[in-house]
């Protein structure tokens, strides 16, 4: 089994029975725990991928800030045109 790993903002990740299991701590104690099974951790992981791909090529995306800054950076992006503030 792997050991508990630290990703950052209070995150934790470690994999229990087969599932991706997730915490946010605050030094103290355990604050929320999710679970992810397989198919949603490949979800996440593929939206990921999209995401950036779309954003590794802002010049080809017009004046595209989704992920440079705040999310409320967004508005900017025409592949999102759902987004609003």
């Amino acid at each position: 089994m792997l050991e508990k790993q630290y990703m950052g903002d209070g995150v934790y990740a470690v994999i229990e029975a087969g599932l991706v299991k997730l915490t946010v701590e605050d030094g103290v104690a355990v604050r929320h725990t999710i679970f992810l099974e397989p198919k949603v951790m490949n979800a996440v992981v593929s939206y990921y991928e999209m995401a950036k791909a779309h954003h590794s090529g802002q010049a080809a995306h017009g004046d595209c800030t989704c992920w440079t800054g705040t999310m409320m950076d967004r508005t900017t992006c025409p592949v999102h045109p759902e987004v609003e503030v």
